[in-house]
């Protein structure tokens, strides 16, 4: 009975992301890709160039966890939160001399055993200070810092423009995956091209590539995980994104699981074993980590339900925060989702849906949908991914109007995230 329900749960998961049947779309030569690329490329970059401090209430505290690491060597936010308020700029540009709110775990160390005695964004918070071996640290993931410090080594008076520059490249990346997978799918190069231009161009990533908030670095491991379990290789890269997506945001943990019991049924033995001794090891390291900064296995900001019906509302429904409303194309994936059990129209398997609902119901149950003080739908990013892919496929219609369709949507949305990107936060940017 069980190796029965194994097999099946082997034929539902080991079929293709889509089921789709390819057209000829048309593919462009190599001139033209070439100079279409370089154009992009440049259009890309250029919010960069209007705003190249960061903004947002979240994205100072990253930098100042990545500055606490190359300049102090450890992870003691206390000495930065004053050196910012006397003009630093550990925390950025726009906010040198400003007394930001701490998103700190009051840490105390007693016998060499550390434990959190309150949160710096508490009232009581000056006082647990005052207390002996006391220090405050992120309530945040670190993965993100670490690897923001890793790559402003070299210039350290420089973290919040690498910042910046990594993620403009991840995003990149992400997009480029995006493409891999649609072509494995069997989609034409244009096709593919409609897929990474969708996610680069026409979704918000291109706004947060922009910021130093951790979605890129998620996305760009999202979107290698699920490239991963479609071509069925890469093990290793497959458990190190899911590891690292961990590291970048704790909400990540129930996906990663969910991807690694989705990889059991697409790998080899061998490669699931490696991808799964990667993922433990990573696991373990974010424990032992845990261990020894905070005096606790969990991360130091638990986690909170909060309403799914409103987090629902926020996401699909308000005319100011839907995901919709700011990403045109995902009304052409929803459409093609309805119709999808229609003959001709792509159809997204299991394996696919799976993906979609890991990556959504962590941030519908989640307190805080909101994402605090950002472009809204920061925290619903991540399914992005998946749609993006559906996109490329639906692209691949031998329905020339349909095509048209799907083109004219797509440049909308990338004229509405290029007016997001551009434009000055404070008017686009809600809590």
């Amino acid at each position: 009975m069980i190796a029965r329900t194994i097999q099946m749960l082997q034929r539902a998961f080991g079929q293709s992301l889509i089921t789709a049947s390819p057209g000829k779309g048309s593919n462009l030569d190599i001139p033209a890709w070439s100079l279409l690329a370089f154009l992009l490329l440049i259009l890309f970059f250029a919010p960069f160039v209007v705003r190249t401090s960061v903004f947002s209430g979240d994205e100072p505290h990253y930098l100042m966890v990545a500055n606490s690491i190359i300049l102090d060597h450890d992870l003691d936010l206390k000495d930065d939160y004053i050196a910012v308020a006397n003009g630093s700029a550990r925390a950025g540009e726009h906010f040198v001399k400003q007394k930001l709110a701490h998103h700190t775990a009051v840490v105390q160390t007693i016998d060499r055993k550390p434990e959190i005695i309150g949160f710096g964004f508490e009232p009581d918070a000056a006082e647990l200070l005052q207390r002996p071996a006391t220090v405050e640290k992120s309530v945040r993931a670190v993965g993100w810092p670490f690897i923001i410090a890793a790559f402003s080594a070299p210039w350290p008076s420089q973290t919040e423009i690498v910042a910046k520059i990594l993620s403009h490249f991840l995003v990149l990346g992400t997009a480029l995956l995006v493409a891999l997978t649609a072509r494995s799918l069997g989609c034409s190069i244009t096709s593919a091209a409609i897929g990474a231009i969708t996610i680069a161009f026409g979704s918000q990533y291109w706004i947060y590539a922009n910021t130093a908030f951790a979605e890129p670095l998620l996305g760009f491991c999202i979107a290698l995980s699920i490239y991963a379990l479609q071509v069925r290789k890469h093990a290793a890269l497959f458990g190190l994104a899911l590891v690292t997506g961990i590291w970048a945001k704790f909400q990540f943990i129930p996906p990663a699981c969910v991807f690694l019991v989705l990889a059991f049924f697409r790998f080899s033995r061998p490669r699931f074993a490696l991808a799964a001794a990667v993922l433990f090891v990573g696991g373990v390291g974010v424990l032992v980590f845990n261990h020894y900064q905070y005096g606790q296995l969990q991360p130091p900001m638990k986690w909170e339900t909060g309403s799914p019906l409103a987090a629902m509302y926020y996401y699909f429904v308000s005319s100011e925060t839907s995901v919709f409303s700011k990403n045109t194309w995902l009304v052409v994936v929803a459409v093609g989702l309805a119709a999808s059990f229609l003959p001709g129209v792509p159809r997204p398997n299991i394996f696919w849906w799976v993906i979609l609902l890991a990556l959504s119901l962590p941030s519908i149950f989640w307190a805080y949908f909101n994402g605090g003080f950002c472009f809204p739908g920061r925290l619903f990013m991540s399914p992005f991914i998946p749609a993006a892919i559906f996109f490329a496929v639906l692209a691949e219609t031998k329905i020339r109007s349909v095509r048209y369709l799907v083109i004219g949507i797509l440049i909308a949305s990338i004229l509405q995230n290029f007016l997001g990107a551009m434009t000055n936060p404070d008017l686009t940017w809600t809590y």
